[in-house]
């Protein structure tokens, strides 16, 4: 009988803990965006490689004041990932270099949180990068 009250106390606490958590850690994920990917050179070449992505909204507006995070990667097992943040060097427009490593085919992840806090997710396959 003595461990009734605690079983009752401990699963409420849970109860109230899951109900909290529903709206704290709500996410609003960016609407579809329209997007233009550039590498330059074109076609990429293993090394540091200059990179544009460009950001329309609905209303085909610049995207501005977003913080864009790329993660590089080939799909071989034990492959360490490219990373690095992009900066805005103009309105809707983000550059930044990325390393890719060795010759293939690539893809970009794009992790985009937007300036009013909405999230925007995009994977950009980049086939055939040239070794040098």
């Amino acid at each position: 009988m003595n461990g009734v009250p605690t079983k009752i106390f401990c699963c409420l606490g849970v109860g109230l803990l899951l109900a909290g958590c529903g709206k704290a850690g709500t996410v609003t994920t960016a609407p579809q965006l329209d997007f233009k990917w550039q590498t330059q050179p074109n076609p990429p070449q293993t090394g540091l490689v200059n990179c544009t992505l460009s950001l329309l909204d609905e209303q085909k507006q610049p995207v501005t004041g977003a913080k864009i995070h790329l993660e590089g990667g080939m799909s071989h097992p034990g492959m360490q990932p490219s990373l690095t943040d992009m900066k805005e060097a103009a309105p809707g427009k983000y550059t930044a270099k990325l390393d890719f490593t060795m010759g293939g085919d690539w893809f970009v992840l794009v992790d985009a949180t937007l300036s009013d806090g909405r999230l925007w997710h995009q994977q950009i396959n980049v086939p055939g990068v040239k070794s040098r």
